[in-house]
């Protein structure tokens, strides 16, 4: 079966078709499986949007690894929030409308909000193809 996986392999690399593949017996099937990629494990929402207007604050360099020390700091939450105060000051609050999503303004027009696969948050103008893990604001 290892020889099986090797050539199933390199056929991949060569434009195999794997709807209409014969991928072999059962066991192999279950390790070509096991070798897919597993999508990352999702981050809570609450300390996501936290961390976010944190970074969105005092380190917008820092906004694409939100969901990675996250997940690095996960059951820690409260040590990672600390350590951020410490460095960088007061956490931003939920009144703080000009950080929180939720209480500002809608997103300019064309710009939508999405969540890259590996559970990050960035901006996206559709017409202009335009990206930014900055929230954009509208124009006054």
């Amino acid at each position: 079966t290892a020889q099986s996986i090797t050539a199933l392999q390199n056929a991949v690399s060569k434009g195999f078709d794997p709807v209409n593949a014969d991928y072999g017996d059962e066991e192999c099937v279950k390790r070509l499986i096991a070798m897919l990629p597993t999508p990352p494990p999702p981050v809570n929402p609450l300390h996501r949007e936290r961390l976010l207007r944190f970074f969105e604050r005092y380190a917008v360099h820092r906004l694409p690894t939100v969901a990675s020390l996250l997940r690095r700091y996960s059951g820690h939450e409260t040590a990672l929030f600390a350590s951020l105060v410490e460095e960088y000051g007061p956490e931003p609050t939920l009144s703080d409308q000009d950080y929180f999503h939720e209480l500002t303004p809608s997103l300019p027009d064309g710009w939508v909000r999405l969540e890259a696969y590996r559970g990050d948050i960035y901006y996206k103008n559709m017409e202009s193809r335009h990206v930014s893990w900055s929230r954009p604001k509208r124009q006054q």
